[in-house]
């Protein structure tokens, strides 16, 4: 592309409205961790870091005066968590996959690996946008008697670091299948399912959410199994994770460092013996990368409506969240180091069933 056309392509982007990008506006704030309503600020806010006697909290834009009157003294953070991506020569620049390309490449995977890969579509989102999982096995096309592990990313579209890395790491078993023993032995004796994109419609806007709202808070738990949720995404997601019957999951979000486990709903723990299966997991994941390992509820803060909650709560899997690295979307020359420190943990989890 020459110069000339590169810049009357960024000119013509800049005319485009903001809110084409991204329609929603996140504002961070901390509040200290002895907040005597923060009980109630995590029933209606998220809470996404816990460090230095502070809690951070998203707030989105129509809510900060709802936010406010139940933490007064909260000091703002960022009015714009995302400010960079809204911006629209930001998107040119920085280097990491579009919605399409991610598609694409799914597709592409499968073509390259025919006997290894295929996808699958399982949904579609609000905005109609496929719901798409990749399947990786020895025998595909079956389905075997196997333990089936899943690996998830993007369940918050601005976590753009989570999707890069899981497809470096797709890229690295098959490309190792048959050439590398321990890639080997993870396609030969289990069915992993990848899945890029748990939420594409937030994805391809860069967005956090999907419409407003925020899909890890979406997911049944103990005490509210009535809930429905509005997003394609969970509905469409609870319904193939119980139709193939997990083991285990990771999903994968950015950033803090954090290797987690249920319960985040509640303080109290899980049952005793599937407790120490889970500490002595993460424990042994977190030797090759030095991530904080534990329970959601006491590394963060209570959360209801997560994933790895509705997991093992009704299908008693091994359901982790993993934080990545530093931020969401850190400098498109870090993710190779990133990418080496998400891959032996990852690896051992695979292992372990």
């Amino acid at each position: 592309m020459s110069i000339f056309v590169r810049n009357l392509v960024i000119f013509l982007i800049l005319l485009l409205p903001i809110h084409s990008f991204s329609a929603e506006i996140i504002a961070s704030f901390k509040v200290p961790v002895n907040n005597k309503v923060i009980d109630k600020i995590a029933e209606e806010f998220e809470i996404v870091d816990r460090s230095d006697g502070f809690y951070t909290v998203y707030v989105l834009q129509q809510k900060i005066n709802k936010f406010k009157s139940l933490a007064p003294g909260a000091v703002i953070l960022e009015q714009d968590i995302n400010a960079k991506l809204h911006s629209p020569s930001q998107l040119l620049r920085s280097g990491y996959h579009s919605y399409q390309q991610i598609k694409d490449m799914t597709y592409d995977l499968e073509k390259s690996y025919p006997g290894l890969a295929k996808v699958i579509k399982y949904g579609k989102s609000n905005k109609g946008r496929e719901l798409l999982a990749l399947k990786i096995s020895d025998n595909v096309a079956t389905d075997e008697a196997e333990p089936k592990v899943l690996l998830t990313a993007a369940t918050h579209g601005d976590e753009l670091i989570t999707v890069e890395v899981l497809m470096e790491l797709t890229k690295q078993i098959l490309a190792g299948y048959k050439s590398d023993l321990k890639f080997t032995d993870m396609v030969n004796t289990k069915e992993l399912y990848i899945i890029f994109n748990i939420n594409p419609d937030g994805f391809a806007r860069r967005s956090r959410y999907a419409s407003g709202i925020d899909p890890n808070r979406q997911y049944p738990w103990p005490g509210k199994s009535g809930h429905v949720s509005t997003l394609s995404c969970v509905t469409s997601i609870i319904k193939f994770y119980e139709k193939i019957k997990f083991s285990g999951s990771i999903d994968f979000h950015a950033h803090g460092k954090l290797i987690m486990y249920p319960w985040a709903y509640t303080r109290g723990k899980v049952e005793s013996h599937d407790s120490v299966e889970f500490q002595n997991l993460t424990k042994d994941m977190a030797k090759s990368n030095g991530y904080r390992y534990g329970q959601i509820s006491k590394i963060i803060y209570v959360a209801k409506g997560s994933s790895a909650d509705y997991y093992y709560w009704k299908t008693k899997s091994l359901a982790l969240g993993i934080e990545l690295t530093t931020s969401k979307y850190p400098s498109k020359s870090r993710i190779p180091s990133i990418v080496k420190e998400t891959s032996e943990m990852t690896w051992k989890f695979i292992k372990h069933f």
